[in-house]
């Protein structure tokens, strides 16, 4: 079935049929389900409408990680790999790994500012 606005609805007609619901009145009685908002919008985005909703999303973390404090990011993501790591020279190598993670775009920022 669907509505008004061509939405397809649940139950199908055949299904209320084998319920015994036959009459109009008691198939609007039943509540239908709307399907299709349970599936994404088929609109397409432009692409540079993308590209900047990526970038303003990047600047909203990265705002929020410098409130928070790059520190204490470091020190709970190290927790959280004591959980994670079980041996502790790969967990050394994976917390250097997110030390350098951490300060990479500091580094990469130096570096063209240098130039």
């Amino acid at each position: 079935r669907r509505s008004a606005s061509g939405e397809r609805l649940w139950p199908p007609r055949s299904m209320l049929a084998a319920r015994g619901i036959a009459s109009a009145a008691a198939r609007r009685a039943t509540t239908p389900m709307v399907v299709s908002r349970l599936r994404p919008p088929s609109r397409e985005l432009h692409p540079l409408a993308i590209a900047g909703l990526w970038v303003a999303k990047k600047a909203v973390v990265f705002n929020l990680a410098n409130s928070y404090g790059w520190p204490l990011i470091y020190r709970r993501m190290a927790e959280q790999s004591r959980y994670l790591v079980t041996d502790g020279a790969t967990r050394a190598y994976v917390n250097s790994r997110l030390r350098d993670a951490i300060r990479a775009p500091s580094q990469a920022y130096d570096v063209l500012t240098d130039a």
